[in-house]
């Protein structure tokens, strides 16, 4: 089907420094007849846009007619046209698809927040294991570390988990309890949080 058009944009048909003032509310006709009314400028070189309120097929490159009378004697030389805009044509407005987003790279593009162990605390099991250890990186200062107790811990490289048991100080470092327990040598180990 033809691509109906209620609004098109006009060029070359006024120099860039004229007023367009006086010829807004002006008709103008297509090749085909169809007429449109100037609603406004459109920038700054001499475009002009109009408005067809029944459409046009017209497409771009086509001519617009822009016809009226001025009589010699008239003192206001007021500029006057005998077109009738015809009645409102009602259109579908096609809008672009929304594009449909992929949720599997969406969770790709979640970055997981790490952080690191600097210490186990407490005392160690029978086997040499801590229940305990002292995370940094997860949070900064500000945020309220009560709020994110029981929230899961992974070791990255082992898969240990454990989960958030406090704050530790006041720089952001937290409490992390692994129930298996974890070796000394976790210190230094990355760990990711789970949301």
């Amino acid at each position: 089907g033809k691509v109906v058009r209620y609004e098109v944009i006009g060029c070359d048909l006024f120099k860039k420094e004229t007023n367009m003032s006086q010829f807004i509310g002006l008709h103008l006709e297509t090749e085909k007849g169809d007429i449109g009314i100037i609603q406004s400028s459109f920038g700054t070189s001499g475009k002009f846009k109009v408005m067809f309120p029944a459409g046009t097929n017209e497409r771009n490159g086509e001519k617009l007619y822009l016809r009226f009378r001025r009589y010699s004697n008239d003192p206001e030389k007021r500029i006057r046209q005998d077109i009738k805009l015809p009645p409102e044509r009602v259109g579908a407005r096609i809008e672009p698809e929304p594009k449909k987003e992929n949720k599997q790279n969406k969770k790709k593009n979640v970055a997981a927040v790490t952080g690191r162990i600097t210490n186990t605390k407490g005392d160690s099991q029978d086997d040499g294991q801590f229940n305990m250890a002292i995370v940094e990186g997860f949070f900064t200062p500000e945020v309220s570390i009560r709020e994110k107790v029981g929230i899961k811990v992974r070791i990255v490289g082992t898969g240990q988990e454990g989960s958030v048991a406090g704050s530790f100080g006041k720089a952001g470092k937290c409490k992390v309890s692994f129930p298996d327990g974890i070796s000394k040598d976790a210190i230094g180990n990355k760990v990711e949080l789970l949301d």
